[in-house]
């Protein structure tokens, strides 16, 4: 049995996460063994989880470089590197594993003391978030470090200028779907709304994620307040999801006033997610997505495989999921009224929200199940270590 070291460094459980807690037991099935290294205040209650799923949890105060923080959780990022690399070195020996696998861009200490180690790096990347001129910066350390290179989808290695001779390194990926749980049923359909406290009978736009600024929730309730004014159907907009800590006062001035002023808060709901995220999307007639940013957000493919029709914003590799017309629509970040027309759309045809649903849901068994998944990432990890023996 091979060993895959992980490191992700955000303390909130997300797609770097969810990889791990879908794919540790088809991945150890294919000879391969994960074990996780998180942020020292990871939550507890998904380090429990993780335990009773059997991968073996590892913690660190991880330092990370962050563009939207305060100079000062910069600063230490930078004092504290050399430090880091050093002490991460020392869980790498304690693990013993056969490769490291970095999940994220920036944060690069687990890959250098990989190296400094002789150990086989994966490096992933999981998103367009950072700047361009970061992207091009650090994607010549991907080249340079990176024994394979996993990203989520095509469009967003082009995104961190990866091309010419690396392209072979490359491995796209998309995050796994358990789509024999995420499937759409009316019972669950029945508690998502009475969790929500909205009719059966009514529309509900929906979106799920960590409330952070990647998500652009506010632009999330500009687009709803706009709807609202230009449908007479029954239609409440809904955002699920446990806020970040470090945003949680621009996210109450930006998000949550929003609502209270105009008089929105019977139309739009907040909550955070305390009932399983398949009922949750099952609730949904319309899964909108309004981030900035994105590679593949896990919950776009959860909602296809649900059979929920979708609007994105055309961020990260999302166009390579979402074709125009066929399971959903997309539009620029700062489109808003194009994300109008299209709601309003799916709100007066039900036949077209059908239509979608079904090729979502068709779309999800063939390209995103942890199955296919699972296979990528043992190619990945296969590749790396013939690399790294020649």
């Amino acid at each position: 049995m091979k060993r895959v070291l992980t490191f992700v460094f955000t303390p909130t459980y997300g797609g770097p996460h969810n990889q791990v807690n879908r794919l540790f037991l088809p991945l150890r099935d294919q000879d391969y063994e994960t074990v996780l290294c998180v942020h020292k205040d990871f939550e507890s209650k998904w380090e429990e989880h993780f335990n009773k799923l059997g991968v073996r949890i590892l913690k660190y105060d991880f330092k990370r470089l962050r563009f939207n923080s305060f100079l000062k959780n910069n600063l230490q990022y930078v004092s504290s590197f050399s430090k880091d690399v050093r002490e991460i070195e020392k869980l790498i020996e304690e693990v013993k594993p056969d490769v490291v696998q970095v999940c994220g861009l920036l944060n690069v200490q687990a890959v250098l003391a990989a190296k400094r180690l002789n150990i086989p790096v994966v490096w992933q990347l999981l998103s367009t978030f950072s700047p361009p001129p970061m992207r091009f910066l650090y994607g010549q350390l991907v080249k340079r470090w990176a024994d394979s290179i996993m990203s989520t989808g095509m469009l967003v290695s082009r995104k961190h200028y990866l091309n010419g001779n690396v392209q072979g390194r490359i491995f796209p990926f998309y995050p796994p779907v358990d789509t024999s749980r995420f499937v759409g049923a009316n019972e669950k359909r029945r508690e998502a709304r009475q969790f929500f406290g909205i009719p059966e009978d009514a529309i509900v736009i929906g979106t799920v994620g960590n409330r952070n600024r990647q998500k652009s929730h506010d632009q999330f309730v500009r687009i709803a307040q706009q709807v609202l004014s230009n449908t007479e159907k029954d239609v409440y907009f809904v955002i699920v999801g446990a806020i970040t800590p470090s945003y949680q006062s621009t996210y109450q001035s930006l998000v949550e006033q929003f609502i209270q002023t105009n008089g929105l808060s019977q139309r739009i709901k907040l909550f955070e997610s305390t009932i399983p995220v398949d009922t949750i999307l099952s609730g949904f007639d319309v899964f909108l997505l309004s981030s900035m940013a994105e590679g593949v957000p896990t919950v776009l493919l959860e909602a296809m495989s649900v059979g929920v029709p979708v609007v994105s914003t055309d961020v990260g590799a999302i166009p390579e999921i979402i074709k125009e017309g066929k399971n959903g629509f997309l539009y620029r970040p700062g489109q808003n009224s194009r994300a109008v027309d299209y709601l309003i759309t799916l709100i007066n045809d039900p036949v077209l929200r059908n239509r979608l649903a079904d090729n979502n849901v068709r779309d999800a068994k063939e390209k995103f199940d942890t199955v296919v998944c699972s296979k990528v990432h043992k190619n990945a990890y296969d590749f790396a270590l013939q690399q790294h023996v020649a």
